[in-house]
């Protein structure tokens, strides 16, 4: 997806709300394999999925949050390979500010 595609938790005039969270749950949904990880070949899709059950898909192994990010390639579903992608790595910054800013803005 393009930045401009990924739905919005709240902006500066609107406060998150259960429709919001609903959207941008079901994009996470969505896009959580194809980001990469060099642990398995399910990309972040830990992100989405109750732990035990990510264990079972991934051949008994957990998801250890990574130390660095990975986001700048996404997973080829055809060869479980990566390709490089421009624009993941300032999509996923765009989504980690907006994710700041709507819990900021939740608590306030």
């Amino acid at each position: 997806h393009k930045q401009e595609d990924m739905p919005k938790i709240s902006d500066y005039e609107s406060p998150p709300n259960y429709t919001s969270l609903k959207k941008f749950q079901e994009a996470m949904d969505e896009n959580a394999m194809a980001i990469y990880s060099d642990q398995t070949n399910l990309g972040h899709l830990a992100l989405v999925m109750i732990e035990t059950e990510f264990i079972m898909a991934n051949e008994d192994q957990p998801f250890i949050t990574p130390m660095t990010n990975t986001g700048n390639t996404l997973n080829n579903p055809n060869t479980q390979r990566c390709q490089g992608t421009a624009g993941v790595v300032d999509d996923i910054q765009n989504l980690t500010l907006a994710t700041t800013e709507a819990i900021r803005q939740f608590n306030q």
